[in-house]
Formats: structure tokens, sequence, C-alpha cells
């Protein structure tokens, strides 16, 4: 996933540990840089993911600064429960990212706009991408 930021020409960097050249007490899958902000990502490659994912993440970003928020890669889907979870666990400092957004992002070849479009959703309405209820906030057109 870093990678698809770097070709959309954000500042990111590559998985890393916490601390570097210790023993790791934290793996981190990347780190992107936009807007201002740095986004933590998270990549799980399963069919279904619980909340287990998201409150890792939600730890990671505990010890950071408050500008400092979250994405999650899925290949599958949240769990319907982790999906309600984290829809009513504010703050919402973490993006979800499906299948499907990643698809739409690499067809495009744009993660810049897509991150932009996430991000300013989630400022807008103040529910995550993955809510269920935030697609009746939009006019489809």
């Amino acid at each position: 996933m870093v990678r698809a930021f770097k070709l959309s020409n954000l500042e990111a960097d590559y998985p890393y540990d916490v601390p570097p050249g210790g023993k790791p007490l934290e793996q981190i899958d990347g780190i992107v840089y936009a807007e201002g902000l740095a986004f933590l990502l998270e990549s799980k490659d399963t069919n279904s993911e619980d909340i287990a994912v998201i409150a890792k993440l939600k730890m990671q970003l505990d010890r950071r600064p408050p500008t400092v928020f979250g994405m999650v890669f899925l290949t599958g889907n949240l769990t319907m429960p982790a999906l309600e979870l984290t829809s009513l666990s504010p703050p919402h400092r973490i993006l979800i990212w499906q299948q499907q957004d990643i698809e739409a992002a690499m067809m495009a070849k744009d993660f810049h706009s897509a991150l932009q479009h996430k991000y300013r959703k989630l400022c807008r309405y103040g529910l995550i991408d993955g809510s269920s209820h935030w697609r009746d906030l939009e006019v489809f057109k």
C-alpha cells in the first residue's frame, strides 16, 4: 500500500518497528503524509476481520498526537459487529479501505484523491467510510 501512495506523489515510509533498532513494541505497516496530517497504515489480507484490527490501530493512535490518523486496508470486510463498534467509538481517526475502495483508487491511479475524499467525508459527516449510514447522506448522480 505504501508504494501506491508514493506513486500518487505522497510522502510515505515503508513498514518499521517502534522503537527502531530495539526490541519491537509495535510494528507499523507504513505511514503516509498528506494535507498536513500523518496516517498510520494497517493492512489485512483475510476474508473477514473482527474488532481486533481496529482496537490495535486505535491503541497505536492513542500514543501519538491527535493529528495522526489511521487507515485500515482490507481485502475482505469488517464483521458487522466490528463495523458497528467502530462507527460508535469516537473519536473517529480511522479510515477504512475495503477491496472496492482499493480497486477504484488503483484503476484511477490516484490514491491521493481517494484519501482526500475519504478524509473529507469523515470530517463532514463524522462517520467512518464503512458505516452502514454514510452512503445515505450523499446524493449520487
